[in-house]
């Protein structure tokens, strides 16, 4: 069974079905449950457009909904006392007139169910099923289980805090009764609306118990096809492939452009190594003449730091190392010598001092390295000379080279 517990928890959102809202949503809720398979729709409120079967003891009447109206589409008068023949002529006239996957309801005269409205707090809004059912027999001459019953929520009035609901409730012993006689001449209503309650396409209360409105099983609609499945898993597959191709495509188009790319970028790079090596080779005794000082410099401030008492006996350069080896009577200024120069720095005994030959003189070996000018990170191979055919004004890179 269907209650209206969203409906009651959202009065103020409940549409007129005669107004215009109304109207456009039962377009729009039928136009989205076409769209699907019958054996997808939930029994509800589209169920009201099925195949109707209403019966009385005088007869079985199948009808339709047809342009807002109930329309018959065919009887049976029943047969006192001839449940098979009653039967028989319902399982013709039903496979002639039900369509294929439509659904079957059935349908209550107003004599075969009760009615009514009711008023209650609107505190009940939250629980109005549990409430309906503890009061079921003060509303009506039955107690709750023994009635199927269903509501629609009618009117809210916040003012006076009360609710007002439209209540429909059917025996079960004869609801049951009816789709136990239908069941057995092979239909199984999905849903039990009774007259006056159910409209084409809205929200018509349904009566049928919950452990019954199943759809009727339907072999074929519910079953996959094979080829169906085929064409799905096909069509999955190629959505899936299709991307990875095109992608493949666009890199197997850009290969040849990244080739010839990387190959230029290799000769490039290979002229650039060849320059380097050049202008190395070019600049090497030029940058080696201009930026270390000359052997005649460092012998020149040699003589100008040692004092008169020291002398050198063994000179040696190997490349910006300075040794020399001599005598000296001032051991102890040595070093302070050296590190007062412009072109010496960190100097050191290599070996400790000795007697010297001479009276009061020491043998020494004295280590130090010569200062280089820095080397600039790139040199023309050809600088050009200034427009006016002077020089450039750059000062020396060691005291006594050439500018």
């Amino acid at each position: 069974m269907r209650n209206k517990l969203s409906a009651a928890r959202l009065p103020r959102l409940a549409l007129d079905k005669n107004s215009a809202a109304g109207r456009f949503w039962r377009w729009w809720t039928n136009e989205l449950a076409a769209l699907l398979p019958s054996w997808l729709r939930q029994p509800g409120a589209s169920d009201a457009d099925a195949l109707l079967i209403e019966m009385t003891p005088r007869s079985i009447v199948l009808q339709r909904w047809l342009q807002g109206s109930l329309a018959e589409q065919g009887r049976i008068e029943r047969q006192p006392g001839s449940p098979d023949a009653d039967g028989a002529a319902f399982r013709s006239l039903f496979s002639k007139l039900r369509k294929r996957d439509e659904a079957v309801a059935l349908w209550l005269s107003p004599a075969q169910c009760l009615t009514k409205q009711v008023e209650l707090p609107l505190a009940a809004a939250k629980n109005l099923r549990q409430v309906l059912g503890f009061e079921m027999d003060r509303h009506t001459p039955f107690k709750a289980e023994q009635v199927y019953f269903d509501f629609r929520v009618l009117r809210v009035d916040n003012q006076n805090n009360r609710i007002s609901l439209r209540l429909v409730a059917v025996p079960r012993a004869e609801m049951d009764g009816l789709l136990n006689l239908l069941a057995s001449w092979g239909a199984t209503a999905t849903a039990a609306y009774a007259a006056g309650t159910a409209v084409p396409g809205g929200a018509s209360m349904n009566l049928m118990p919950a452990g019954r409105n199943t759809p009727q099983p339907q072999t074929r609609s519910r079953s996959i096809h094979p080829g169906l499945l085929l064409l799905a898993l096909l069509v999955g597959a190629a959505a899936l492939a299709i991307p990875v191709w095109q992608k493949r495509e666009a890199v197997l188009a850009l290969l040849p452009v990244v080739d010839r790319a990387k190959q230029r970028a290799m000769e490039i790079d290979a002229l650039r190594r060849e320059q380097e090596k050049l202008a190395a080779e070019y600049n090497f005794m030029l940058l080696k003449k201009q930026f270390a000082p000359p052997l005649v410099v460092l012998l020149n401030e040699l003589s100008r730091l040692l004092p008169d008492d020291t002398w050198v006996q063994q000179f040696s350069l190997k490349g910006s190392e300075l040794q020399i080896q001599g005598e000296t009577g001032s051991s102890s200024r040595l070093i302070a010598l050296f590190e007062n120069s412009r072109l010496l720095r960190d100097a050191n005994f290599r070996s400790p001092l000795t007697k010297g030959d001479l009276p009061g003189s020491e043998r020494y070996h004295l280590t130090a390295q010569i200062l280089t000018a820095p080397v600039p990170e790139t040199a023309a191979p050809a600088p050009r000379r200034p427009a006016n055919g002077g020089s450039a004004g750059k000062a020396p890179p060691y005291p006594g080279a050439r500018p």
